[in-house]
């Protein structure tokens, strides 16, 4: 709101960026870090927090990079707000599988808080529509679940393997 305001008042160009979860390099909180860390303390165990059945959408770090690149060189005249996301969304659950396979511990058993909302605040089900994104020319480079495993890759890069 204020940023469109702003556009209007100074006659400048401006685009709001609603963006889904993001994953890559150097990310240090969110659901794949705490599994990640979790796994680390005990592999044999995973606690994830609620039903598993929450439905979220992510992206990968490049392609929120590229999106981001594509936006600034289509800019119109005003303010475009613009949801940027993979178009992909991966279940709790699955993300639970994707990181215990991934870190190698792929029969570590996997326990539900059972509470439909993971933690407080927490949004049961993300997606967003990113026609307008695509209409700019975009698309995603990096399939999503290839993303989990090159984010996973990373940790065991800089915060070593999961060991029984």
């Amino acid at each position: 709101m204020y940023l469109s305001s702003y556009s209007e008042l100074y006659g400048m160009s401006s685009v709001s960026m609603r963006l889904a979860n993001i994953l890559g390099p150097r990310l240090t909180h969110g659901i794949f870090f705490d599994l990640y860390n979790k796994l680390k303390k005990d592999p044999t165990r995973l606690e994830v927090l609620g039903t598993g059945r929450q439905d979220k959408a992510y992206m990968y770090v490049t392609d929120t990079v590229e999106a981001a690149l594509i936006l600034a060189d289509n800019l119109k005249s005003g303010h475009l707000p613009v949801n940027v996301s993979s178009g992909e969304r991966l279940l709790v659950s699955r993300i639970a599988e994707l990181v215990c396979k991934g870190l190698g511990v792929p029969d570590a058993k996997i326990e539900y808080t059972g509470s439909l909302r993971g933690w407080a605040g927490d949004v049961v089900v993300t997606d967003l529509d990113i026609s307008l994104l695509k209409s700019k020319g975009w698309k995603p480079i990096v399939p999503l679940e290839e993303g989990v495993q090159l984010y996973i890759d990373w940790l065991v890069d800089m915060y070593g393997p999961v060991r029984y």
